[in-house]
């Protein structure tokens, strides 16, 4: 038996005598831990906190990250990751689409050469059977960073074309993105002026417009998109309620709905969870939704600790 022992968040591999032999006693010897064979996929896993036994767990999800220069490959194959949520889509950040073409984000996106080195590792992390899931950040002639420009809406038609053209260029040359996520953290509906909330600087019925010419174009360029939203950075089925009647209204379907679990302790996670499972299937099943992602979790740091997180999740 292989167990995953969380204490004061540091989590700790446990073998069973079993594991280590007839007649061995007590712990093994510390190891590095690149020198520990990674046991097979379906081998029973157990969570133990503070000596109790949590009972086994059967979800292996690998690492929810996003990508950088320094991560090898090889790093992420053998975490098996099984899904990546890419924050940025560095395909559309070149410099010349930046204000006045001459910002530099001193990062990948201005190297053509890392760049490729990204699109490789996702390629080939896809044919390990991981699901990509791009983010549509821009920065461009139609935005601000997380924002667009309040122009009456001529802005919002530029961003519709380029849109449509990303994703149907994606389509056609075979880039094999699993999810399109429309943007990340906006209002919701019960934001104030003095709470705004989100991470997308704009009022709830702005990212609604923003929303929709997202939905249109994508849909345009590939019916068989998925799409996730609303990605909020906190929810509760009262507050995603609106969203879903807006979404109903306009005829829109989308496959996944998305919202972040950060502001909430773990352990009471799940009642959010199961509440909007209850909420969609019961009074929105027309809207197609098949997933639910929570691709944002976790809580203040003093209170639980990385491992602690985890292993209430688990």
């Amino acid at each position: 038996m292989i167990r995953l022992s969380c204490f004061r968040g540091v989590f700790c591999l446990i073998l069973s005598g079993a594991a280590l032999g007839d007649g061995a006693s007590g712990p093994p010897a510390p190891v590095p831990y690149k020198y520990i064979a990674d046991p097979p996929d379906d081998a029973e896993r157990h969570i133990v906190v503070k000596a109790e036994d949590r009972g086994p767990v059967w979800l292996v999800t690998g690492f929810l990250h996003g990508w950088e220069p320094g991560i090898e490959f090889e790093h992420l194959a053998r975490v098996k990751t099984r899904h990546l949520r890419a924050g940025v889509w560095p395909f559309w950040y070149p410099r010349s689409l930046a204000p006045g073409g001459k910002e530099q984000w001193g990062d990948y996106r201005d190297s053509p050469v890392v760049l490729g080195t990204y699109l490789q590792t996702m390629l080939r992390m896809r044919e390990q059977s991981m699901t990509w899931q791009v983010l549509l950040h821009y920065k461009g002639r139609y935005s601000g960073w997380l924002s667009i420009i309040n122009d009456g809406g001529e802005a919002l038609k530029g961003y519709h074309d380029l849109i449509y053209t990303l994703v149907k260029y994606a389509r056609m040359m075979g880039l094999p993105v699993d999810y399109w996520e429309i943007t990340n953290e906006p209002a919701h509906p019960y934001n104030t002026e003095e709470n705004p909330g989100g991470y997308f600087k704009h009022s709830w019925q702005d990212f609604l417009s923003f929303w929709d010419v997202n939905y249109d174009a994508i849909r345009a360029a590939d019916p068989e998109a998925k799409i996730v939203g609303p990605s909020y950075p906190r929810a509760s089925a009262e507050a995603m309620k609106p969203f879903l009647d807006h979404c109903r209204e306009k005829g829109q379907k989308f496959d996944v709905l998305a919202w972040h679990e950060n502001h909430i302790e773990p352990d009471k996670a799940h009642n959010n969870i199961m509440a909007m499972r209850r909420l969609i299937a019961e009074q929105y099943p027309d809207l197609g939704i098949e997933e639910i992602h929570i691709d944002e979790w976790g809580y203040i740091i003093e209170h639980t600790g990385p491992g602690t997180q985890i292993a209430y999740f688990y």
